[in-house]
């Protein structure tokens, strides 16, 4: 569990960084980025990023706590799926969990 929390970390660092290439790796291909008024495909969403129509920032957590279902983590409003000996991001929900 604590290898989907470092993959959590890197995500949103590389969102933070703009950094394509690490996104491109860490985000599955058939991930999905679900906003309040829109749903964006991986690469719809990392064009968003480079265009820098949504500016990610530092996010500091209280709380980093997984659930794993079966082959499945979530870490709040994420989704990672394995992939090879690490995971990869499947779904980013943008909502607050009440």
């Amino acid at each position: 569990m604590k290898k989907v929390l470092e993959v959590s970390s890197k995500i949103l660092e590389a969102m933070k960084n703009i950094n394509e290439e690490q996104l491109l790796a860490l985000i599955h291909e058939d991930g999905e980025f679900v906003h309040m008024s829109r749903t964006l495909s991986r690469d719809a969403e990392i064009q968003v990023i480079l265009n820098k129509d949504i500016a990610y920032k530092t996010v500091d957590f209280s709380e980093s706590t997984v659930k794993q279902i079966e082959s499945t983590f979530i870490v709040v409003t994420e989704v990672y799926t394995p992939s090879g000996d690490s995971f990869k991001l499947s779904s980013l929900a943008f909502t607050k969990r009440v």
